[in-house]
């Protein structure tokens, strides 16, 4: 049974030709992946995968062929497309840390993060044992912690690098209002 849709599948010439060459059926390969087998992937992506299908994420899937042949499979976040191709076509590039921020800002801290966690109850602690009025987040991404303050009264002022995290800072304190 699927667990996700699949929408149109896309599949590139090289991955046509390397699915033919090896006789493994395209369906099977996609029955997999919308069955939520993600193939030969880490437990990083495994987990990201299962995140994916209840938060409508990006879904990528890889299994093996002959010769040392990787097929991946993308399923875009809003289920319209799953694109089939080499690994070796997957363009991988590397951002700097603001690019970064500013593209994950939507989807950061959404849940399943460990560390975020183990932070709450850290900066709850701290809290507790100091009296304050004003308070300054530096780096305050989506504002988790500033709106923590601000709830209890606190006057606070966040600031980020990241356009894309004080967007989406901004929506949540405009959302509590």
């Amino acid at each position: 049974m699927n667990r996700f849709a699949l929408g149109t599948i896309e599949v590139t010439a090289a991955a046509s030709a390397a699915l033919k060459a090896s006789q493994t059926d395209l369906e099977q390969i996609t029955s997999r992946h919308a069955r939520g087998d993600w193939g030969n992937v880490d437990e990083f992506r495994q987990r990201a995968n299962e995140r994916g299908i209840e938060q409508d994420l990006l879904i990528m899937s890889t299994y093996p062929l002959e010769n040392s042949i990787h097929i991946l499979v993308i399923t875009a976040r809003d289920r319209s497309v799953t694109r089939v191709l080499l690994s070796d076509e997957y363009e991988r590039r590397e951002v700097s840390a603001l690019e970064g921020y500013d593209q994950i800002a939507v989807t950061y801290d959404t849940g399943g993060n460990p560390l975020a966690a183990a932070e709450e109850l850290v900066v709850e602690a701290m809290l507790t044992e100091f009296d304050i009025s004003r308070a300054l987040d530096a780096g305050v991404g989506k504002g988790r912690h500033a709106l923590r303050l601000a709830r209890r009264g606190i006057s606070v002022t966040g600031f980020d690098q990241s356009s894309g995290m004080l967007r989406m800072a901004h929506q949540a304190a405009t959302a509590e209002r």
